[in-house]
């Protein structure tokens, strides 16, 4: 399947237009990473603490990149009037919609605390799920 684009005509504007759509975000998550780090390097938390932090600072910018590129990829090829595959444009679309679903898998894997409060969720629902009965006095959710 072959996507063309209507817009051959003016391809370096077209392909500006693009690169500033792909730019501008990557520029602002790097401006806004770095301030992280420089408010974590200032504050008072341990060695191990602030290495976690920055790994999953870089997982979750990596992961961004990574599915948001294809689709710049993409559109460049239809300014330019090349050929899209459909397998392309699948893989383009299955990494754009699981960017959002990557996130909580990200901050499970390097926060401690969200590991621990899904730990007790789950095991709270399930408790009162099997048991039948809903506590009325006891929270299924505890404040972090």
């Amino acid at each position: 399947m072959c996507v063309s684009s209507n817009y051959v005509e003016y391809p370096v504007i077209s392909l500006a237009v693009i690169g500033v759509y792909l730019i501008v975000p990557v520029v602002i998550l790097v401006l806004l990473n770095s301030l992280i780090l420089v408010f974590l390097c200032c504050s008072s938390r341990t060695r191990q603490s602030f290495s976690r932090t920055i790994k999953s600072l870089v997982v979750v910018s990596w992961v961004f990149i990574l599915s948001y590129v294809p689709i710049f990829v993409k559109l460049a090829m239809l300014e330019l009037g090349l050929e899209v595959s459909y397998t392309f444009q699948i893989t383009q679309q299955f990494l754009l919609a699981t960017n959002v679903t990557m996130n909580p898998i990200i901050y499970a894997v390097f926060n401690r605390r969200f590991q621990k409060f899904t730990r007790d969720f789950v095991s709270e629902t399930a408790r009162n799920t099997f048991s039948g009965t809903l506590s009325q006095n006891k929270p299924v959710v505890r404040q972090l």
